[in-house]
């Protein structure tokens, strides 16, 4: 008789193994997560350079400087808007309108179904989330296109 892992470890394998072959998702890291702004970096910049070329290249953020007043502005409209308004929405940053997921599509449209397509869902177990001298483990973290 094959003996079932009924720990949280378990559990959470389960569920990530599940996420990653049935539906698609990534696996993240834990080292793919910024703590300071509560985002997946990696995948924020490739969803933002893949989708938005353009946009991507001017906002310059190979310079750490400006990657950070981003983030700042991120986390800011977060805790004013909501995660639901910032998938919805975007956000603005300086004059830019920045997307941060592709809506479902109607099967009609082929161009915004392959924008759909476009969009990165992850699931990352155990997330480390440190807040001063307060370390807390997020259990499981789902991503949709970068965002708890």
């Amino acid at each position: 008789m094959i003996k079932t892992d009924t720990t949280e470890k378990g559990l959470e394998a389960l569920i990530v193994g599940y996420l990653v072959e049935y539906n698609g998702y990534e696996q993240g890291a834990n080292s793919d997560y910024n703590k300071e702004f509560a985002v997946d970096e990696q995948r924020l910049w490739r969803f933002i350079s893949s989708t938005q070329p353009v946009l991507f290249e001017n906002l310059n953020v190979g310079n750490p400087l400006e990657r950070k007043k981003i983030l700042t502005r991120l986390s800011e409209e977060l805790s004013k808007n909501g995660v639901i308004q910032l998938l919805r929405n975007g956000f603005r940053y300086l004059h830019y309108r920045i997307e941060l997921y592709n809506s479902l599509p109607n099967s009609k449209n082929k161009q915004a179904t392959q924008a759909y397509g476009q969009n990165i869902f992850s699931v990352t177990r155990q997330v480390t989330i440190a807040e001063s001298s307060r370390t807390w483990r997020s259990t499981l973290w789902s991503l949709s296109t970068d965002y708890p």
